[in-house]
């Protein structure tokens, strides 16, 4: 897939039925009736038909990304790894070329793909024991090789030693095993020599369109079609093509990658935006139809959104297909991916990289099987859930079923609690009835008549295994359906600090109001630079940007880190600190940061405002400026 490092998150509250009630931590926030019925956080698209669609795939939650394909022998991965021209791709230095093959070398590695070892029946069995629901394989990525007994192309599974149609044998076995099957399918093909060039590119799409009609007709019910792009013009015939799989499939759910750049080079995804909030307001569209979902969070777990979304991301730390020794995610930090992206109300997309063997490598196999077997346990609080009623953050963050309120508290702000005070949640229109934990805690909790819940918590929360998230989850059972934050509460800044515990040497970066200029528009909120989420990114639209923090009020602070960007990192940029906005002092200037952790110590300052000026950066290319992460302390 791509290497697109961003978030697509439309916060546009006039289109919502319910209101995920939101406690800012940045600003006094009074939540009224109106705005407390009018919230869902699963967004209704156009018909009745397509709403049931989206919910059902937003009820699965969790899913399998399979990268894999003759790049496997080799060890390189999928697609970059093909040292050749790329066609109309704008980012030919990703990724670094002791990390290619010869395109010569790599467009006939096929000749060398057998993967006798492969068991289409025992990846579903892993899938199902890993608390997944659905699966997308690659189909065809941007090498063009096909999976699929295709008649449009010889660069085909068939011709391979192995010989047989792994997309039938993964989709018979999906079917089979009651597993949802989707297709990743790249338009963008830098094989073919007919995509994107100036006069054949009008034949290419007919052979494009129909490959998409054999993925369509020849497996049975296919549930996703998980488009990617290369960062590339995107001229794909979109109406004719969306109507044709439409009408093959019509209950599929299809990303909106197909709409990266449709409008003109550099456009990215705005006006998939522009489009899909038309159609949730029932206004005309520039296009006659287009993506269902935001997929633009990659190898990153996406912010809140109320848009429909999926965050995927490689256990294989950054890389999609297999290699020899290749690092992994621990099977912890894959369920905190997980909840992460449960709690900002999107799907998780998670993939593996099986050897060219056709086996999935044990260690891969070990790290799925133990979040499953956490699954087992807490399954309950994620699968069939709405994300809310209260938004997450530092805290944490709630998911609700019924009249049951869950609510996912960071084992490190329960073992810091001061345990002679209750933990306070904000108060619910409902009565509780019972408390109790999917975790193994023990804890209590009473309610006031202004519903506000006080929670008793345990001394420590329990010890946690590899695979079992670093959370606490808590179950709160309701007297009525729909549990929602009473209107008319009243939360403060100071409440917020008071339930985060903040203390000298703690980092405040995250009470402050952020901006970025210029912020990409396809998703690069810059509030991901202080969410203190490693897995999320403020994306810039340009190489030169800056980033300003206001902390509301003025703090002593002592020490700031920056964890930049891999890639395309901020080279050259200098720190200011004011307490008004107006006169700046100067605390750090970098000339060649490089893309490693920064941590800048100085002597204790008072501080309003903070300021990151970028005037450089370490490569060019048409995305992933930005930054990860910018933490702020308290003096100590």
């Amino acid at each position: 897939m791509g290497l697109w490092k961003v978030e697509f998150s439309m916060l546009q509250e006039h289109v919502m039925k319910k209101l995920i009630a939101i406690i800012t931590i940045t600003a006094l926030v009074i939540i009224t009736n109106s705005m407390a019925e009018t919230a869902s956080a699963k967004t209704p698209l156009q018909t009745k038909s397509r709403t049931e669609v989206v919910q059902q795939w937003q009820d699965l939650k969790y899913g399998l990304f399979v990268h894999w394909g003759p790049c496997s022998v080799a060890g390189v991965e999928i697609g970059w790894g093909r040292n050749a021209p790329r066609s109309g791709n704008p980012n030919s230095w990703y990724p670094p070329k002791d990390k290619m093959v010869d395109g010569d070398v790599y467009d006939n590695l096929y000749k060398e793909f057998n993967p006798v070892d492969f068991d289409a029946d025992e990846w579903m069995q892993l899938i199902k024991k890993a608390g997944m629901k659905y699966i997308v394989l690659i189909a065809k990525h941007v090498d063009g090789f096909m999976m699929w007994d295709t008649k449009t192309s010889d660069y085909n599974i068939m011709n391979s030693p192995y010989g047989k149609d792994i997309c039938k044998e993964i989709a018979d076995a999906a079917h089979k095993h009651g597993i949802k099957l989707g297709w990743y399918y790249a338009p963008c093909d830098w094989y073919d020599p007919d995509c994107r060039h100036p006069k054949r590119h009008d034949i290419y799409i007919k052979r494009m369109q129909e490959q998409l009609r054999e993925l369509m007709t020849n497996y049975g019910k296919v549930s996703i079609l998980w488009i990617d792009t290369d960062g590339g013009s995107g001229r794909w015939d979109q109406d004719n093509t969306y109507a044709m799989i439409r009408q093959l499939q019509p209950g599929i759910m299809i990303n909106n990658r197909m709409e990266y750049n449709r409008l003109h080079m550099g456009a990215g995804y705005g006006g998939w935006a522009d489009s899909y909030w038309k159609r949730q307001a029932g206004q005309p569209t520039a296009w006659k139809d287009f993506g269902d979902y935001d997929a633009a969070a990659e190898n990153h777990v996406g912010g809140f959104s109320t848009v429909p979304h999926e965050s995927v991301l490689s256990m294989l730390h950054g890389t999609w297909a297999w290699g020899a020794n290749t690092k992994l995610y621990s099977a912890t930090e894959g369920s905190n991916f997980l909840v992460k992206s449960l709690l900002g109300n999107g799907n998780f997309l998670y993939n593996v990289g099986p050897m060219p063997t056709g086996e999935i490598e044990d260690r891969q196999q070990e790290r799925l099987l133990l979040t499953g077997k956490w699954l087992e346990k807490v399954g309950e609080a994620v699968y069939d859930t709405t994300c809310g009623p209260i938004l997450n953050g530092r805290w944490g963050g709630t998911t609700t079923k019924g009249k049951t309120v869950y609510v996912f508290l960071p084992d490190g702000i329960v073992n810091d609690w001061d345990k002679d005070e209750p933990y306070p949640l904000v108060p619910i229109d409902k009565k509780l009835v019972k408390i109790e934990t999917l975790t193994g805690e023990k804890v209590s909790a009473t309610q006031n008549s202004e519903g506000s819940v006080q929670i008793t918590l345990p001394k420590t929360t329990i010890e946690r295994t590899d695979g079992q998230a670093d959370y606490m989850i808590m179950k709160l059972s309701f007297d009525g359906d729909n549990p929602q934050i009473k209107a008319g509460t009243r939360f403060s800044q100071e409440n917020i600090i008071k339930q985060s515990k903040i203390r000298p040497g703690d980092n405040i970066a995250f009470l402050g109001a952020v901006t970025m200029e210029p912020v990409s528009a396809w998703g690069g909120l810059a509030q991901h630079a202080i969410d203190g989420n490693s897995a999320t990114i403020a994306q810039s639209a340009s190489p030169v940007w800056d980033l300003k923090i206001d902390l509301q009020k003025a703090y002593p602070i002592d020490k700031i880190k920056i964890l930049p960007t891999a890639g395309v990192w901020a080279n050259e940029y200098s720190i200011k600190v004011s307490t008004d906005n107006k006169n700046w002092t100067t605390i750090d200037t970098a000339t060649n940061a490089q893309d490693q952790l920064r941590t800048i110590e100085f002597d204790k300052i008072d501080a309003r405002y903070v300021w990151m000026d970028v005037t450089g950066v370490g490569h060019t290319g048409n995305f992933g400026h930005g930054i990860i992460e910018f933490e702020i302390f308290l003096a100590k």
